[in-house]
């Protein structure tokens, strides 16, 4: 352990007592994990990141406090290796920090692969009764919910790791979050003192403090360096991975900045559906006036290598046009900053947003039948029925089926905050010479402009049989 003795003096306390002496002095201690003030840490049962990369055994059920990055990662983990995973944080969202749209696509995918999720819970007690623990937490509403688990990951945030080190004694500074003060060149209240990384404030990430370290050592050596820190990357290690540099959408919002938004899916990339990868999307938020671009948001397979481009294109102020086009190796995953760019750039119709991707799972689990086999995705307008005429006709065809078994319906229309299913138009249907169904009236809630035409392809006599769905974006 080091202390400081004065400001050019330092003890260490090892196998044996030893003083050096230095002109100048970088303090990088680090950080270490918080916890909240009514949990007694056994770092056994009820445990820290340090304790979880390090246990004896699987837990049956894990109860994370914390949906931040940490409890995520580790979450993931754990549930790929068999264990039950609860996250209880308490924000309406995980990841609070990161853009929106992440936060919401991130705890999708996390929740298909089994982790499940309490969100808007304030922890108030957690209790260990040998190998059980229990987690007690309030929602919203007063409620009280009790969760038992033979493990609990507190997972709240790092603190810097500044004790021991006598700062006080010798006069260098701390803030009210126990950081270390320092000026815009990282020096202390003591002019030789530097300090760098998660002692000081903003971003805890390996990469910033190496970042730091570089700068404090180009100034001692007489230059001017400087740190852009909107143009540090955030990443999440999970899989599939969460990355994003510059500013949000919610963070643009609030300060008044016209923005516009381009955004491609990964479900779309050859490489993606070729490796089995296609969760996630590419969000890119440039200046509605100059085009430079502001934020570059990203989930999905290599999210973390594909976050250095955009990087790179906002260290030196590209504009979504920029990147749109520069040509990008096919296939790879990186063409989905190329793609997301050329939607920014000329404001193309989003083809399948993750909104939408959430849409049409809301339409398959509560209105379409289980065995629906085929989804047509059409940007069209007055003509996206008899496209869907023409594409079921083709598929009965390639089938060696009449036409007569194709049975069409009528489109969902887009009224306020709900899709209603309306009756049947047999115009469509007539024209060709088709029989047409009457489904009975659906209502489905959602804030998404769309439209839905499906195509029923079955014998006469089950016409309940869907086969074909198109689903027309306005």
């Amino acid at each position: 352990l080091a202390s400081f003795i004065d400001a050019n003096n330092i003890e260490i306390n090892g196998d044996k007592k030893i003083t050096i002496e230095s002109k100048k002095i970088i303090i990088a201690t680090g950080s270490k994990p918080g916890s909240l003030p009514f949990i007694e840490l056994d770092k056994e049962r009820i445990i820290t990141s340090t304790e979880a990369l390090k246990l004896k055994e699987i837990p049956k059920h894990l109860i994370i406090i914390g949906g931040g990055v940490i409890g995520l990662e580790l979450g993931q983990v754990y549930k790929r290796l068999g264990a039950e995973v609860s996250v209880i944080e308490y924000a309406d969202r995980i990841t609070p920090s990161m853009d929106m749209s992440l936060s919401r696509e991130l705890m999708k995918v996390l929740k298909k692969q089994g982790v499940k999720f309490y969100l808007s819970h304030g922890v108030s007690n957690v209790k260990r009764n040998d190998k059980e623990i229990t987690v007690t937490a309030n929602d919203k509403k007063g409620g009280s919910t009790e969760f038992k688990g033979d493990y609990c990951l507190v997972s709240v945030g790092r603190k810097p790791h500044t004790k021991g080190l006598n700062l006080e004694a010798i006069g260098v500074q701390l803030n009210e979050r126990g950081q270390v003060e320092v000026n815009e060149f990282l020096q202390t209240s003591i002019n030789n003192i530097y300090a760098i990384g998660d002692v000081v404030r903003g971003s805890m990430l390996a990469h910033k403090a190496e970042e730091e370290g570089v700068m404090v050592a180009e100034f001692l050596a007489g230059q001017k360096p400087h740190i852009d820190y909107n143009l540090i990357p955030n990443v999440i290690y999970t899989w599939p991975e969460v990355a994003s540099v510059g500013k949000t959408e919610q963070q643009l919002k609030e300060e008044g900045l016209n923005y516009k938004i381009g955004q491609f899916p990964m479900r779309a990339l050859g490489r993606a559906r070729a490796s089995m990868d296609i969760d996630g999307f590419v969000k890119i938020l440039a200046d509605k006036e100059t085009d430079e671009v502001l934020g570059v948001h990203m989930i999905g397979a290599r999210a973390a290598d594909l976050i250095a481009e955009a990087v790179t294109a906002m260290e030196f102020r590209a504009s979504a046009e920029d990147i749109a086009r520069m040509s990008h190796s096919h296939p790879t995953y990186a063409e989905a900053i190329k793609e997301a760019s050329l939607n920014n750039t000329y404001v193309l119709p989003p083809f399948l947003t993750p909104e939408r991707e959430e849409l049409l799972d809301e339409l398959r689990n509560h209105w379409l039948p289980s065995h629906l086999t085929r989804i047509h995705l059409s940007s069209g307008g007055s003509e996206a029925n008899e496209s869907a005429v023409k594409l079921a006709i083709q598929y009965q065809a390639s089938r060696g089926k009449p036409e007569k078994n194709i049975i069409l319906t009528r489109s969902l229309s887009y009224h306020g905050t709900t899709l209603n299913m309306s009756g049947i138009s047999g115009h469509t249907a007539r024209k060709r010479g088709l029989e047409s169904y009457v489904p009975a009236p659906r209502t489905i809630e959602t804030p998404y402009p769309l439209r839905l035409s499906l195509i029923h392809i079955s014998e006469p006599t089950r016409p309940e049989r869907i086969s074909y769905a198109v689903f027309c974006l306005k």
